[in-house]
C-alpha cells in the first residue's frame, strides 16, 4: 500500500477511493498572521476593536474543516482556469478566538483553479515565485456573532502543481502542503493570493455622501492538513487490502 501523507492517497486506496463520487473533507489549522483590507488602507477602527474583542488578533489560532463535491460541475473552463460552481459543493466551517462561521446546504461554492496565474504588479514581478498556479475553494458563510455583511470563507492553495484541479475533474484529496508554497505575508498583501485559510466580512457605515462599505479579511497560514475519512471508507480499505492480498498470491 502507498504511503498516506497529510491525507493524500497513493496507491491502492487512491485506486478505491477514485471509483466513486464523495464528499472529500480535510481540516485545517493556523496562526492568524494577517488583518487587512485587500482594496488598501487600514482596517475601521470599529471594526477592528470588534475584531479585538472577540479575540481575533495576529497570534490567534484559527482552525476548520473544509468539504468539497470531488464531481462538483464546471461553470467556465479554458486553457488558463477552471471554475467548479454550484449550490452545495463547497462547506466551510470554522472557529477563530469567539468567532466562529460555516457554510453549506444550499450556499453556492466555487472552486477555482487557475493555472501559471501571473504574480505581478503594474507588470513588475512583486516575488520570486514566477507564474504559480493558483487554487480556492470556498463559500458565504454565516458568522457568529455577526461582524457584518457578505461574509465567506475558504482555503487557498499557491504552488506548481496543482494543474490537476483545472483539468473538469476534482481529485478526491486535497493539496499536500509540501507539494505548495508556504504563506507569504508580502504576496499576500501585494496580490490578495498566498497558500492560507480565512475568512472576509464587509462592513458598512452612513456618511453625508452615501453608504461607505469596507471589506476585510482574517487570513491564517496552513500549519496542517489532515483528511477527514468519509463514512464507510473503511469497506474501501478492506477491499483494497483484499485485492492486493490476492495480487500477491
Amino acid at each position: 500500500m502507498g504511503p498516506v501523507r497529510n491525507g493524500r492517497r497513493d496507491g491502492a486506496l487512491a485506486l478505491a477511493h477514485a471509483s466513486h463520487a464523495a464528499q472529500v473533507t480535510f481540516e485545517v489549522s493556523g496562526t492568524v498572521r494577517a488583518i487587512y483590507v485587500p482594496s488598501g488602507g487600514p482596517v475601521w477602527s470599529d471594526l477592528e476593536a470588534d475584531l479585538t474583542s472577540l479575540g481575533v488578533v495576529v497570534g490567534a489560532p484559527l482552525s476548520a474543516t473544509v468539504t468539497y463535491d470531488d464531481s462538483a460541475p464546471v461553470l467556465l473552463s479554458n486553457p488558463l482556469y477552471t471554475l467548479y460552481y454550484g449550490p452545495s459543493i463547497v462547506g466551510v466551517a470554522f472557529e477563530v478566538g469567539a468567532v466562529h462561521g460555516s457554510s453549506g446546504g444550499d450556499a453556492l461554492g466555487q472552486i477555482y483553479a487557475l493555472q501559471n496565474s501571473p504574480i505581478s504588479i503594474g507588470g513588475e514581478d512583486i516575488t520570486a515565485l514566477g507564474n504559480p498556479d493558483l487554487l480556492a475553494i470556498g463559500a458565504p458563510a454565516d458568522l457568529g456573532p455577526s461582524l457584518g455583511t457578505s461574509p465567506n470563507a475558504g482555503v487557498t492553495f499557491m504552488g506548481d502543481s496543482l494543474e490537476d484541479w483545472a483539468d473538469g475533474t476534482l481529485p478526491s484529496f486535497p493539496p499536500d502542503l509540501v507539494d505548495v508554497f508556504p504563506f507569504d505575508l508580502a504576496t499576500l498583501l501585494a496580490y490578495d493570493q498566498t497558500t492560507a485559510i480565512g475568512f472576509g466580512v464587509e462592513r458598512c457605515r452612513e456618511t453625508p455622501f452615501g453608504d461607505e462599505c469596507q471589506s476585510v479579511s482574517v487570513v491564517a497560514d496552513l500549519a496542517s492538513l489532515v483528511m477527514v475519512p468519509e463514512p464507510g471508507s473503511g469497506v474501501l480499505v478492506i477491499l483494497a487490502l483484499a485485492a492486493l492480498a490476492v495480487r500477491r498470491r
